[in-house]
């Protein structure tokens, strides 16, 4: 197992990493063409989140985008990744280390299903489908 920091702040890293004594760890910058290449050695996403204001109002993102990847995810839970929860490891570090340690994401079909579920909620087509029918909406109240 290695842990991999991808973040914006060298500082974060260095103090983070500090509770993962015994686990390699590494950590790379955040940026849109190396972002994809670092989640493509991994298994899953572990992504603590301490709930405050701030977090309150984080979006589904970070998950959907593991998931989408080919991660699993292990995870504190927020209200945005609540809709998740059937298919990711919420607030159960243990567990989902289990988890993932005893089946690759590639053959966990709860993955699977959450992969569907985002398509379905989330793809461009479900996106435009959306602002279809508001657009439609808006146009009989107006007639």
């Amino acid at each position: 197992m290695t842990l991999t920091f991808i973040s914006n702040s060298r500082l974060k890293y260095l103090k983070a990493r500090l509770g993962w004594r015994g686990v390699p760890t590494h950590y790379m910058p955040w940026a849109m063409n190396s972002f994809y290449e670092a989640l493509s050695v991994h298994d899953a996403a572990v992504i603590p989140v301490e709930r405050n204001g701030y977090t309150i109002g984080k979006t589904i993102n970070r998950p959907a985008t593991a998931i989408l990847a080919g991660l699993g995810v292990i995870a504190d839970s927020i209200d945005a990744y609540e809709e998740l929860r059937p298919f990711i490891a919420l607030d159960d570090w243990q567990g989902g280390l289990r988890r993932y340690s005893a089946c690759p994401p590639a053959g966990d079909l709860l993955l699977d299903a959450a992969r569907s579920h985002l398509n379905l909620r989330y793809s461009a087509d479900a996106v435009g489908r959306q602002w279809h029918e508001l657009l439609q909406q808006a146009l009989a109240q107006t007639a």
